[in-house]
């Protein structure tokens, strides 16, 4: 069977590029490469790079149409991984200059892994050949300029894909589910010229001024070629939410496709891990008020892929059927914000009765989490360690530590049992030592000077039926003798980021 494939290899180990239609800040990446971009890309290097003269604008259009006829599958690397830095960037308005906070949104592709484009039954002729082959040598990056980019040619490939297009999210052959994305890619040459012509001949062209027809003309050329190579400001000045010579394709990739492994780890691997740390990607991240329903998100994920992966959920995990006299030795799942900017950008998970290899595998191909009918969170396996290790704040030792979220006593309050003495009652029984000092704060800073109190912040379990002795909190300063080590979380949700505390 006759085929084409085009291999891509990025030595930065970065592929930036915003899907169509996305902002910038949205921290939203294309992947795969949509087919529009990758022949836009070969168009502008004809124009850049090559000499009409030896390569005759002819065969780059008969060239282009064959790619254009059927979008692409593809072979997506396994082991690649979301990631964004932050920058802020001037932006002058008038005589003003306010600096603004820009996300650079990638993904990251380990070393000597690359994607593979193939387009089956398709056959190019000679002079087709060579043109791409000179094409794709003369490519220096596809999306934005630091996405920098090795691409050869490829008449034979005897790989396997796994994006490809289809509206079904289970394939029928194994079963197995994958994940829906649009895809913007280039009509067909036929499909161009029926679209062009119902477009010229709608009612809307006749109400146009000479000189908006003659906008709107530039963005309808004759030839698919020329489609491909109008620029967005064009398409904009019109009002087009999406190029005419465009379609958008629904692709479905392999579901845990951003899902990183844990390093070093084999099948034989019986070590026993206490913490796993998570990094969140997204924007907007969600506010360290909303600590208690992240929390709930990724325990529910983390359950969801040790079920998926066939791994028995164990107590340390899932917290039934602790042993007794470890009430509190299942995880804790513990909202962080690392850069003190008030979001939530890390989740760590900690257990005094440890998570297996196979289980700490299972749960870091963990891709996402989301609010149903809401926000959706990038989530990136970082690392799991032993006990002892310090690898987060939460895990060092002090003897100063402040609220994160607010305390909830979790008893009920009697005359002579409020939260001070409940408080001594909970370090007591769970083997921490009594705090020398106890001091009940108005507010803590949650970054950018911004002061929030109590009542602030999300107090109420998702889970209903609970019995929840106090809905109020409060903020407090924990003082101790020696220092302490932590993870420190006590009270009603210490399990979901209330009551969490971090070193002063």
């Amino acid at each position: 069977m006759t085929m084409l494939a085009i291999s891509f290899a990025f030595p930065g180990g970065r592929y930036h590029a915003t899907p169509w239609g996305r902002h910038v800040n949205e921290a939203d990446v294309e992947w795969p490469p949509s087919p529009w971009r990758i022949l836009r890309t070969l168009i502008a290097i004809w124009h850049r790079k090559l000499d009409p003269a030896e390569w005759p604008e002819a065969v780059l259009e008969s060239l282009v149409v064959k790619l254009a006829e059927r979008p692409p599958v593809y072979s997506l690397p396994y082991g690649v991984s979301l990631g964004h830095t932050r920058h802020y960037m001037p932006v002058i308005e008038g005589a003003q200059q306010r600096p603004t906070l820009i996300f650079d949104a990638f993904v990251r592709i380990p070393d000597g892994e690359r994607l593979v484009a193939v387009w089956p039954e398709v056959e190019l002729a000679a002079d087709e050949r060579q043109l791409l082959a000179a094409l794709t040598t003369s490519m220096g990056y596809l999306g934005r300029a630091e996405s920098w980019v090795e691409a050869e040619p490829l008449l034979e490939w005897s790989g396997k894909s796994n994006c490809r297009p289809a509206e079904s999210t289970i394939d029928r052959s194994t079963g197995v589910e994958s994940e829906p994305v649009s895809v913007i890619a280039p009509r067909s040459a036929d499909d161009y010229q029926a679209t062009r012509a119902a477009l010229r001949s709608g009612p809307h062209v006749d109400t146009m001024t000479r000189r908006e027809r003659a906008v709107f003309e530039r963005t309808v050329p004759d030839r698919l070629l020329d489609a491909l190579r109008v620029e967005s400001s064009e398409l904009q000045a019109v009002g087009w939410s999406a190029p005419p010579g465009a379609r958008f394709v629904t692709y479905q990739r392999p579901y845990d496709c951003f899902a990183t492994r844990p390093v070093g780890r084999s099948a034989s691997d019986v070590r026993t891990y206490h913490w796993v740390r998570f990094a969140l990607n997204g924007q907007p991240l969600p506010r360290i008020q909303d600590s208690v329903r992240i929390a709930e998100l990724v325990r529910m994920a983390a359950l969801h892929a040790a079920d998926q992966a066939g791994v028995e959920i164990p107590a340390a995990l899932s917290g039934h059927g602790v042993p007794d006299g470890n009430r509190h030795g299942h995880a804790f799942f513990l909202p962080e914000d690392s850069d003190g900017d008030g979001r939530i950008d890390r989740v760590l998970i900690v257990t005094t009765l440890g998570l297996q290899a196979k289980v700490v595998d299972a749960i870091s191909r963990i891709t996402k989490i989301w609010e149903p009918g809401g926000a959706r969170w990038a989530v990136l396996f970082e690392g799991a360690g032993v006990e002892g290790a310090s690898a987060d704040s939460y895990l060092s030792r002090s003897r100063t530590w402040i609220s994160v979220t607010p305390y909830l006593h979790p008893w009920y309050a009697k005359r002579s049992f409020g939260h001070m003495e409940q408080l001594k009652r909970e370090c007591r029984e769970r083997g921490i030592p009594e705090p020398v000092r106890v001091d009940f704060l108005e507010s803590i800073d949650v970054g950018g000077g911004r002061q929030l109190r109590a009542v602030q912040f999300r107090r109420i379990r998702g889970k209903r039926g609970l019995t929840q002795p106090d809905r109020l909190g409060r903020l407090l300063r924990l003082s101790f003798a020696d220092p302490v080590a932590g993870p420190i979380a006590l009270g009603f949700g210490c399990h979901f980021g209330l009551g969490l505390f971090r070193p002063d």
